[in-house]
C-alpha cells in the first residue's frame, strides 16, 4: 500500500509543478496572444459526474474555455477574436472580440 501511496504523491507533485511553471508568466502578465478568427469551436455536454467541455482553435492553437462561454463563442464564432493566454499549461486570462471584452 505505502507504494501506491508515494506512486500518487510523485504524480501530484508532477502535475502541480506542471501549473506552477507558469505562475511566473501570470505574475509578470507576460501573455502569449493569438488573434483570428476560430477554425474549429467543439462543445460536449455533460451528464452526471462528467462535466461539459468546450474548446476553439485558433491559428492552429487549442483553448479549452469554460463551459459558460458557449453562447458567447457561438455569437461570435465568425468574427475575429484575441485570446490571452499563460503559454505552459494555455489558460485563457482574458479574450476579445471587436476589440469588446468576453464575459
Amino acid at each position: 500500500m505505502s507504494v501506491i501511496v508515494v506512486l500518487t504523491g510523485i504524480f501530484e507533485l508532477l502535475v502541480a509543478l506542471y501549473f506552477v511553471r507558469d505562475v511566473p508568466f501570470y505574475l509578470r502578465k507576460e501573455y502569449r496572444v493569438v488573434k483570428g478568427v476560430p477554425s474549429e469551436i467543439m462543445y460536449q455536454e455533460g451528464s452526471g459526474r462528467v462535466s461539459s467541455r468546450l474548446s476553439v482553435k485558433i491559428e492552429g492553437e487549442t483553448f479549452n474555455l469554460p463551459p459558460r462561454f458557449v453562447d458567447t463563442i457561438q455569437k461570435n464564432k465568425d468574427k475575429p477574436m484575441e485570446i490571452k493566454y499563460l503559454p505552459i499549461t494555455k489558460w485563457y486570462v482574458e479574450m476579445k472580440s471587436n476589440d469588446q471584452l468576453l464575459q
